[in-house]
């Protein structure tokens, strides 16, 4: 995986959860699952192939500790959407300065910053 599929990858899991707090079935997610930052294929990646091409570049142990928040805040929203607190939950997802997306923005912010200080 390259620094693009890794954000891609990260997206399409935030359009998941987005997608079932709208009610998609097909993508239930379980809050202990979404809590686990190693499971995704971005942390499967910062842990392996991403660790030994970038674990000397400056910021790459921000991005892993970031990247363990986002899926803490995640987790909560799947919880509040389990918890019936769906409507709740879309409005956060949608709400740029929630602690979901100031972590997910920071996430592709440093994946950027690592692609920029390696070319």
């Amino acid at each position: 995986m390259d620094i693009a599929d890794a954000i891609s990858s990260h997206e399409d899991w935030r359009d998941r959860l987005l997608s079932y707090a709208k009610g998609n079935m097909l993508y239930r997610v379980d809050p202990d699952v979404a809590a686990k930052d190693g499971d995704c294929a971005l942390g499967q990646w910062l842990r392996g192939e991403g660790k030994a091409e970038y674990a000397g570049v400056p910021r790459f142990d921000e991005l892993v500790i970031v990247h363990a928040a986002f899926h803490l805040e995640a987790a909560a929203l799947v919880r509040m959407i389990a918890g019936g607190q769906a409507k709740q939950a879309r409005t956060l997802i949608a709400d740029l300065r929630s602690p979901f997306n100031q972590a997910s923005s920071k996430v592709v912010n440093l994946l950027t910053a690592l692609q920029d200080a390696t070319n």
